[in-house]
């Protein structure tokens, strides 16, 4: 800026100032804001090349800086896949549906081009899948033990073990691994141990229970049934966490504490008193149908699962119509194993692990 422009300027304003009481205040804020135009000028001019030096480094910074963090956003994406058929499907993404959880659920980040195809191809049984556990179907499954699996012991004919000669109820041990009843009144013993054995990836149980759970997603298979697998083994810390989670649900909507827990309670286990924790119990859904709620019941996968599970063991744990003896709203996807005779026992006489128990040790 020109100097003696700047001085003329101030000498003009000055003069009006003078010559008019009024205009007095208004000139003197006018010539405080000249000085420091003028001043910041000269800074901007002695130091031009200092100055473009770190707009360009600020620049630089932004333009790099808003890549990095849209690629770190992009990295922190899920990946979850489908397939075009039972033998190529892989890993899900799942959380319960809210409501009816034992586990908390998310949606699928990504779909591949095999998603695209199935729901193009089964547009009236699309995969609804929500979450952040990861499910895996009975192909990957037997395709991991296809060389530990018994075919002896698959039973995939129509004949019925309910029409055969049950075992007498006081054969059956209530302490027995298998047979130990878990609930909020009879909590996991501290000094309770079993093997866990790994199914796949991260997906562990009680090791004794891999051959039957195996055996029975072969017979579900050769009848056509696809079934998805989640949520076998959970530690404590887990059982924690999405107990918590469902109590915050239920707050968030207005609930006192009181009300959030016993609610939740009777969705999700107490910690320390969940099967999942012992490795005894599964969660198993299908691809069509992958939302945990009442309507897995109707199913195909769930009709064939409460029809056929005690062939291998296991029992339909949380039944219709039995809630206030379970303690635990109807859940057709949760399967506990119990041992062949004695899921057979209790599905010809229609009891729960508690009336089963209680029977035992009544005779």
């Amino acid at each position: 800026m020109d100097s003696y422009k700047h001085q003329k300027r101030l000498n003009a304003l000055i003069n009006k100032g003078k010559k008019n009481k009024f205009l007095k205040i208004p000139i003197l804020i006018l010539v405080f804001f000249e000085i420091a135009l003028y001043h910041i000028s000269l800074k901007l001019q002695r130091n031009a090349i200092r100055l473009s030096f770190v707009f360009g480094l600020f620049f630089t910074f932004f333009l790099f800086g808003s890549f990095a963090i849209k690629n770190q956003d992009n990295s922190n994406h899920r990946e979850s896949y489908t397939s075009s058929s039972l033998e190529s499907m892989g890993n899900y993404q799942a959380v319960y549906a809210e409501d009816n959880e034992d586990i908390v659920s998310s949606n699928l980040a990504d779909l591949n081009q095999d998603s695209i195809d199935i729901a193009e191809e089964e547009e009236d049984t699309p995969i609804n899948i929500e979450g952040d556990e990861v499910f895996y179907s009975a192909d990957e499954i037997l395709e991991l033990d296809t060389d530990t699996l018994d075919d002896n012991q698959v039973q995939i004919n129509d004949s019925s073990l309910l029409d055969e000669k049950v075992a007498d109820i006081t054969s059956f041990d209530p302490n027995l691994w298998c047979l130990i009843l878990i609930n909020r009144q009879h909590p996991i013993p501290e000094d309770y141990e079993f093997e866990l054995g790994k199914l796949k990836s991260g997906m562990r149980c009680d090791s004794r229970v891999i051959t039957p759970l195996t055996n029975m997603l072969k017979a579900a298979k050769e009848d056509g049934v696809d079934l998805v697998l989640c949520s076998p083994y959970r530690d404590y810390n887990r059982q924690v966490e999405l107990f918590n989670k469902k109590i915050d649900k239920y707050m968030k909507k207005g609930y006192s504490y009181a009300e959030s827990y016993q609610m939740t309670s009777q969705a999700v286990t107490t910690p320390g008193a969940s099967e999942h924790e012992a490795g005894l119990a599964f969660d198993i859904v299908t691809k069509r149908y992958a939302l945990l709620n009442d309507g897995f019941g109707d199913t195909e996968a769930g009709k064939w699962l409460a029809e056929n599970c005690y062939k291998y063991g296991f029992i339909l744990r949380y039944p219709l119509g039995k809630e206030d003896i379970t303690g635990i709203e109807y859940e057709p996807w949760h399967f506990r194993y119990v041992g062949k005779e004695a899921a057979t026992y209790m599905t010809k006489e229609g009891l729960t692990l508690e009336e089963f128990t209680d029977l035992i040790k009544n005779n």
